[in-house]
């Protein structure tokens, strides 16, 4: 079944066997100039510019499936349409010169679009027609399927900063806070980071005790009384510090553990968190000077209070075991936090350097998912996590809505012979 879009394809890219074409009035074209494609209202094609006859015509394309579905625009000089039903007028009540596809387009090209767009289910439209793909085309895609994932997720920074008033170390800390939080408590994460100031945190970074606390006590942990000396101590300091800065806690059953690795609880990643702030509290200055993976990993190297060591939560003992940040973990708090903010901070320094980001995503292992597993059974080999990001983004943003026409490698199928 063949669509508008697929219609706009063939004419944006200048597919059409050339030679000879004639309108339905058999009237010779010559297509000088395809124009601008408009995705909003009016013609498709604007700034158009075609030789028919022995007139040089300037204006305006509409593009339909059949010529009844014309709709009167002004300064249209072509309609291009797949069936010529019924003749069309413009607003002058004059006949449109016509040109139908059907006769100039390969049939190659139309096999080759029958098939993506088959109505047989696949995970993805072209598994069935995939082969070694060129190794350019991948990589490049690749790049460009990152750089378009990462510009969504620095939409939120840039959200952040507007709500923020350009504060980029409070939106910093709000994005790295989002990280740590995973998917489930990402959420409940970025509420606790914005329930607190960062001028708080900056000075309480000097007192241990302190930032514990209003991390703590901020995330609702510390409301109810415990026979513990360590729960006793932060509650006793969180309760002076609420008062004298102002502070209301969020509703702490927001955080989930429920189905989660103890290593993963809300309460393990708020006491790696104010461990970390205490460490650096400039971590924002220090993490937007490293340019490498190594470096940003040194400076997620941190060591929580012991009292974590032997518990997962307030008042439940457990065995010891190490709380630093894994490697992993860190890799994920970059790709998800570290290098969103980058690339906003680059752009508002005017220090725009999307290479030491490219070097960095290169340098971290691939990710390993569904999503991942199945394009490597389809020989899409991922090495590095620039390639899985760029995958996911392959897969949400085109495979899952079918946007073959917009995708490289669609591009490339279709027009393989």
């Amino acid at each position: 079944m063949i669509n508008e879009d697929f219609l706009h394809y063939i004419w944006q890219h200048k597919l059409l066997i050339k030679d000879d074409l004639k309108t339905s009035k058999n009237e010779k074209i010559a297509i000088l100039d395809t124009g601008r494609y408009n995705t909003n209202s009016g013609p498709d094609f604007l700034g158009a510019k075609v030789r028919i006859a022995n007139t040089i015509w300037a204006g305006h394309i509409e593009i339909h499936i059949k010529s009844s579905d014309w709709y009167a625009h002004q300064h249209v000089i072509l309609h291009v349409v797949w069936i010529d039903d019924v003749p069309v007028k413009n607003t002058a009540n004059l006949p449109i010169p016509t040109l139908v596809l059907q006769p100039y387009l390969s049939q190659q090209i139309l096999n080759n679009y029958q098939k993506l767009y088959s109505k047989k289910v696949n995970w993805i439209a072209c598994e069935g027609l995939l082969e070694p793909l060129p190794e350019l085309l991948l990589q490049n895609w690749y790049e460009a399927l990152f750089i378009e994932r990462l510009a969504q997720k620095s939409q939120q920074v840039k959200n952040l900063l507007l709500a923020k008033q350009s504060d980029f170390e409070a939106v910093f800390f709000s994005m790295i806070a989002m990280s740590f939080g995973l998917h489930l408590n990402k959420e409940a994460f970025l509420n606790l980071a914005q329930s607190l100031p960062f001028t708080v945190i900056r000075k309480l970074s000097v007192n241990k005790n302190q930032l514990e606390a209003v991390f703590f006590g901020q995330a609702g942990f510390l409301q109810e009384e415990m026979e513990e000396d360590y729960h006793r101590q932060l509650r006793k300091e969180y309760n002076y510090l609420k008062i004298k800065h102002q502070l209301t806690p969020i509703f702490h059953g927001q955080f989930k553990f429920f189905r989660l690795r103890p290593a993963n609880f809300p309460t393990t990643r708020i006491a790696q968190l104010a461990a970390l702030y205490r460490r650096h509290i400039n971590l924002m200055d220090e993490l937007m000077a490293c340019k490498t993976l190594k470096d940003i990993e040194a400076k997620l190297d941190i060591l929580p209070d012991e009292y974590w060591t032997r518990h997962y939560n307030f008042g439940l003992r457990s065995k010891k075991r190490k709380l630093s940040l894994t490697t992993s973990f860190k890799h994920l708090v970059i790709i998800n936090a570290v290098l969103p903010f980058l690339w906003v901070y680059q752009e508002a320094k005017n220090k725009y350097d999307p290479e030491v980001i490219i070097k960095i995503m290169r340098s971290i292992p691939t990710e390993h998912n569904r999503i991942i597993n199945n394009f490597k059974s389809l020989g899409f080999i991922s090495k590095d996590a620039l390639s899985s990001q760029a995958l996911l983004e392959l897969k949400k943003q085109y495979c899952d809505k079918k946007r073959c026409l917009d995708c490289r490698i669609g591009h490339y199928l279709l027009q393989r012979h």
